[in-house]
């Protein structure tokens, strides 16, 4: 058996249409080819989900969704149950700002006569 890509690699866990999208996707938008280590790796990730009852290959549409460069299982699970922002712009900034807040001292929560 010869070496395998990064795209035949995944092809065993992942249907090749979302496989070719995902990694057309990390090169264009994440100036991140997907090494054959790599993929080796997300490769893992995608035969946990599966084996769990998830689809590895709507995990990548989830990853190219969110801009995300790979995928986790956790990720994916907490998204199809609606608890995943991991990722996004809002939820990181509303995580910083909760930070800066609290190293402030300052509580977002308003006052009756605020209104």
């Amino acid at each position: 058996m010869g070496i395998e890509t990064p795209a035949e690699i995944l092809s065993h866990h992942a249907d090749t249409e979302a496989v070719d999208s995902f990694i057309a996707y990390r090169k264009k938008h994440k100036r991140a080819a997907l090494s054959e280590r790599g993929a080796v790796m997300l490769a893992k990730t995608l035969a946990e989900i599966n084996k769990d009852g998830g689809d590895a290959s709507e995990a990548l549409d989830i990853a190219q969704e969110r801009g995300w460069q790979t995928i986790k299982a956790e990720w994916y699970w907490n998204d199809k149950h609606g608890q995943s922002t991991h990722g996004s712009a809002s939820s990181n900034a509303n995580a910083r700002n909760q930070q800066a807040d609290a190293a402030a001292g300052f509580a977002r929560t308003p006052s009756g006569d605020c209104f």
